[in-house]
């Protein structure tokens, strides 16, 4: 063979061998053009979400609803005004999703982001409008105050963001250094007024059942229904009583036996009482009851008795002489007297109801206590007292917590057995009290508002500025454990404490803790703070802009459904157990921890290429691999040349 054939059969190996590179290397920048396009374009995207979600924290609010989401909502096509961003409904009420798609050099990339508009009343563990509010333990969830915030005992942990209009004060053992705020803290908060928001005549036009005026009710939770008593008001009837005195009738010169003292120093045994803090952490941890207050303590003042000797001077008897005396001569004296007597009203119905919707009473509630398993608000115009557990219950029996009325089995802690599809709200003008038949260890799931009065232990009392004091006989119960809201104008306090920290009516220990699902899903017709929130915006590139996932813009695909992986991000955000009640947007104005997110972000880039999105991704790079192999097949060719 000659030197010829074999040069010739070289340079073919090598121009075949850089053909297929070269080849690779047009397909490989043809791919990284098309990624980049398509990255600019997902991009795009964002900044437009980023723009309409601008729009809509400016916008102003009519009857609690955002104008801007209302007025695109209502539109055709649904688009935020002054941008290409399409809004949907997404979930439950008030869940929204923003959409946008961009096109970029043959590419489309997609953004998404959800949307809450308001924030339910029931993002609150505590709301105070005109009193201080004192809190102590380990309360969750977000706690305000329009007046003074005050923390009672050292080591308070506050699992939620907390702020006051007039600052925070440290009382009982704590101090700046031994209080720990989780989730942030605000002493010089903007003042708020939701509580006049609330309107009564809405949620009457709105409920299931509307009881008749001027008739007291007795309501009974029964897991699936509800149980209505109506009776007549009671009555004050005056009736003469017949009652018998003493009475002086004359004087008469008797023989007095008197006693001489004298006074000496001697030992004394005395009795005395001391206060010891008994801690129960371990035993009734995570706090919750309301001391002087709010909060929730994990231990309390013990009044101990001991007996101690003391020098003292001693009156001592030293004999007896006897007098001479006028002394007055009594009698007994009948008479009548009118008396104010409370005469029992009679019951006017008894009717049981299915558990769902608004039940709106007029006048006052004096009974409310049971077991639900259902959504239910109880709306008054008057008072409200609890009078035993409030507890949810689903269809297997399992209540929501596992310890709520047995304190001393340890933390309250959750039921993982528990199926959750309950919600109750309480609403009331007046005052909403715990009674004094109560159990002595109490537990309350669901959400309470008093727009007028105070949410407290029955007895308790208030003057103007909050200061409370007890108005009859004293009752001191184990613990109050709550899982809910609590909203009300006056100070809320479930405990009354002397000036040496001693429990002296009310609840010893508890806990309490916001329900974080009823702000995704709140009792029926509970209102909402005009408050935005936003979940993180999601970048989708490429095929996950296209009904057929090729990666080609399609002008039939609707931009609302079309876009491929929403289902995918609405499983995520539900993995995420987002926290609306630490983390939402007022405006502009960072209340909570969670802050809006630029393009370009960390946060971002994580959410647009974790968990199902991202493994949509790599499905498009392996079809890229494929187009590769069949471009080494022309080398082979090459090699048979040969």
């Amino acid at each position: 063979m000659t030197a010829m054939p074999i040069c010739l059969v070289v340079v073919a190996g090598v121009g075949a061998t850089m053909t297929t590179f070269l080849g690779r290397a047009v397909v490989e920048q043809n791919r990284i053009m098309k990624e980049a396009a398509s990255e600019r374009a997902a991009w795009r995207a964002i900044g437009e979400i980023e723009l309409a979600k601008n729009v809509i924290l400016n916008s102003s609010y009519t009857d609690g609803k955002n104008d801007v989401i209302v007025a695109a909502l209502a539109a055709d096509p649904p688009l935020i005004e002054g941008t290409p961003v399409a809004i949907e409904p997404a979930g439950p009420s008030r869940w929204y999703r923003l959409s946008s798609t961009n096109d970029f050099g043959m590419t489309v990339g997609a953004a998404s982001c959800l949307i809450r508009d308001g924030l339910s009343y029931t993002a609150y563990n505590y709301y105070v409008e005109s009193h201080n509010l004192g809190v102590s333990g380990k309360p969750k969830g977000r706690i305000f105050t329009n007046k003074t915030l005050e923390f009672y005992f050292a080591d308070g942990a506050y699992d939620g963001y907390v702020s006051a209009g007039s600052g925070f004060a440290y009382k009982s053992g704590a101090t700046a250094e031994n209080t720990t705020f989780l989730r942030g803290a605000d002493a010089a908060a903007a003042e708020k007024g939701l509580l006049g928001k609330i309107d009564f005549a809405g949620l009457k036009a709105q409920a299931a059942y509307v009881a008749p005026e001027n008739l007291v009710a007795e309501v009974r939770l029964a897991k699936t229904t509800l149980q209505v008593k109506l009776y007549e008001k009671d009555s004050v009837q005056v009736v003469a009583v017949q009652k018998t005195r003493s009475v002086q009738i004359g004087t008469e010169l008797k023989l007095v036996t008197k006693t001489n003292y004298r006074y000496e120093w001697q030992w004394v045994s005395t009795k005395k009482t001391k206060k010891t803090w008994i801690d129960t952490t371990g035993t009734v941890a995570g706090g919750g009851t309301d001391v002087g207050g709010g909060g929730g303590t994990t231990g309390y003042w013990l009044t101990e008795t001991y007996w101690e000797d003391v020098w003292t001077k001693v009156k001592i008897p030293d004999g007896t002489y006897e007098v001479l005396e006028l002394v007055p001569v009594m009698g007994t004296e009948t008479y009548w007297e009118n008396q104010n007597q409370t005469v029992a009203g009679a019951l006017v119905s008894t009717t049981s109801y299915p558990a769902s919707g608004i039940f709106y009473f007029p006048d006052a509630i004096r009974v409310l206590q049971g077991d639900l398993n259902g959504k239910v608000t109880v709306v008054t115009e008057s008072t409200a007292k609890i009078t035993s557990h409030l507890r949810y219950i689903d269809a297997q029996n399992d209540y929501a917590y596992l310890n709520g009325t047995t304190p001393a089995s340890g933390d309250y802690a959750a039921n993982p057995a528990f199926a959750r599809n309950h919600a109750l709200g309480v609403i009331a003008k007046g005052d909403i009290v715990y009674g004094r038949s109560a159990p002595t260890s109490l537990e309350i799931n669901g959400n309470f508002v008093s727009t007028t009065g105070t949410i407290a232990m029955e007895g308790i009392v208030l003057d103007g500025a909050g200061t409370p004091t007890r108005s009859g006989s004293a009752s001191v119960k184990t613990s109050l454990r709550r899982f809910g809201s609590v909203m009300c104008n006056k100070r809320p306090v479930a405990t009354l404490i002397d000036t040496s920290g001693a429990v002296t009516h009310g609840f010893k220990a508890g806990a309490s803790a916001y329900d974080q699902s009823a702000l995704n899903d709140p009792p029926p017709g509970f209102p909402n703070e005009e408050t935005l929130a936003f979940l993180e915006t999601v970048r989708f590139n490429g095929s996950h802009a296209t009904s057929a996932g090729g990666g080609v813009p399609d002008a039939g695909v609707n931009r609302l459904t079309g876009l491929k992986g929403f289902d995918e991000l609405r499983d995520w955000t539900t993995q995420q157990r987002f926290d609306w009640g630490v983390n939402d947007l007022k405006k502009g104005v960072r209340e909570g921890t969670l802050e809006r997110i630029d393009p370009g972000s960390v946060v971002q880039r994580r959410a647009g290429t974790g968990g199902r999105t991202g493994t949509t991704g790599t499905t498009g790079t392996t079809g890229t691999t494929g187009t590769t192999g069949k471009t080494g097949t022309t080398g082979k060719t090459g090699t048979l040349g040969q």
